[in-house]
């Protein structure tokens, strides 16, 4: 009988092991949660952007075709190079990074400054 009450503690005590591991587990992401909304106040706001209607009233149509250019470009590229990835058995996040990679200013940037700023032009770059 003894061996019986002994047993069905220790089973007992098993069965509050998961409770009493999710509490602990709670309880620390509500003290996190504490801590980073006490640093939180003591942040300033940044500065509010001007007049950020303005710089999109200002946008020309020529704008807005760089624009679908570029997208199309970056889609272009991205899916390409996944999918060589993907015939080379690599995941294609792989292909679309070295694409991001290549038509980004590192890289066309430096080798052909003028496609890179014929394909995103200054204008651009708050859009």
């Amino acid at each position: 009988m003894e061996g019986d009450e002994h047993l069905n503690a220790l089973v007992r005590a098993m069965e509050s092991r998961p409770l009493l591991t999710y509490g602990s587990m709670l309880g620390g992401v509500v003290a996190i949660y504490q801590i980073v909304r006490a640093l939180g106040n003591t942040l300033a706001a940044p500065p509010a952007a001007l007049n950020r209607t303005v710089i999109l009233s200002q946008a020309h149509v020529n704008d807005f075709l760089h624009l679908l250019l570029a997208v199309a470009v970056v889609i272009a590229a991205a899916r390409s190079l996944g999918a060589l990835c993907q015939w080379l058995q690599q995941p294609p996040v792989i292909g679309e990074m070295i694409a991001g990679i290549l038509l980004g200013p590192s890289l066309l940037g430096q080798l052909a400054p003028t496609a890179f700023a014929y394909l995103l032009p200054a204008p651009l770059c708050p859009f």
